[in-house]
């Protein structure tokens, strides 16, 4: 749902800053709208698109094509509904096991998708080009009405702006997911943004939401609302950096016009802005860190960058491609 054809970034900002230092761009062909992603191992990441419903598994030292694919349309179909992409926004890792979010919001001529609103999960089973990506439990799909049922949640009203057009202001859209040291999920809004804040909510109970085991599944169980200054932006992509003790957040605007930072923040600190801008064309709406816990890398949703005169989505499958840089700090 990212559509960044006008924002305005920096790459010099980042490279500026005291021990950090960036790789030349990777190209990942076969879909452009990177939208996130985890590393699963030292050499590769998996990412979804948010215009279909196919994970991705990419090698993330070099460019070229997936080296698997996995279709979940199947897995993510509503009964009733119409096969239409789930508009998978956010991804954490606890484990082996991978947790995906869909943004939880309207289309945008404000009309539900509830196919919009799943909580799901993946388990990752074996090693290196031969990883195969697994269902763990069953895909969640009332989460929202969860949170709007959840009193303390209930001054956001995040059931009205599920109503609203997610780039319109006050619209939901949820693009950012988290795993905290302690097993818990932070699901990261894009927007709204409150009272010029950013709205993280705290998810403590995720397997038994998901019925992973084959138990039966449980209402889910929050932590508290958490309220970050970022400038007035909303978060696009949030994850730990273990070594950092500390979580990474690309925040950006609710809608395609404005610019994009880094920041990095620890729940007993305040957020402490990174980089002012990120690339001068580069269009973040993924991030995650690597094995060695102080590097991350950014994908790039590259759907309206031009290729051979048409954009990216509109090209052939074949030519599609996204973009990605690793930093580290």
């Amino acid at each position: 749902m990212a559509n960044i054809k006008k924002a305005a970034c920096v790459l010099a900002g980042l490279l500026a800053l005291p021990g950090a230092s960036a790789g030349a761009p990777l190209e990942h062909y076969g879909m452009c709208d990177a939208s996130a992603g985890i590393a699963v191992d030292d050499h590769h990441f998996v990412v979804a698109n948010d215009e279909d419903n196919i994970l991705r598994l990419y090698r993330s030292d070099r460019s070229g094509a997936p080296v698997q694919l996995f279709d979940l349309s199947a897995v993510l179909r509503v009964p009733g509904e119409k096969q239409r992409e789930a508009d998978i926004e956010g991804a954490a890792l606890i484990g082996r096991r991978i947790y995906w979010i869909a943004s939880h919001g309207a289309n945008k001529k404000a009309r539900a998708r509830p196919e919009r609103r799943q909580l799901f999960a993946t388990d990752i089973v074996g090693k290196g080009d031969a990883i195969v990506l697994t269902i763990a439990g069953t895909p969640y799909t009332g989460l929202l009405d969860a949170i709007a049922a959840h009193p303390p949640f209930q001054q956001y009203r995040l059931d009205e702006a599920a109503r609203i057009s997610p780039e319109d202001e006050g619209g939901l859209n949820i693009e950012g997911l988290a795993a905290t040291p302690d097993g818990h999920l932070l699901i990261g809004l894009r927007s709204p943004v409150v009272d010029g804040k950013a709205l993280i909510l705290t998810l403590k109970n995720p397997d038994q939401l998901l019925a992973i085991g084959g138990a039966a599944a449980k209402a889910p169980v929050f932590g508290p609302a958490i309220e970050l200054p970022l400038d007035g932006l909303g978060i696009r992509s949030i994850d730990y950096a273990d070594k950092l003790r500390a979580y990474l957040i690309v925040a950006g605007p609710r809608d395609s016009e404005g610019v994009f930072k880094l920041f990095k923040w620890a729940p007993a600190m305040a957020p402490t802005e990174l980089a002012a801008s990120i690339g001068k064309s580069l269009r973040p709406e993924g991030l995650f860190a690597l094995a060695d816990g102080k590097s991350f890398q950014l994908l790039s949703d590259d759907g309206d960058e031009k290729i051979g005169g048409t954009t990216c989505k509109e090209a052939p499958p074949a030519l599609r491609k996204f973009r990605s840089i690793t930093v580290k700090l």
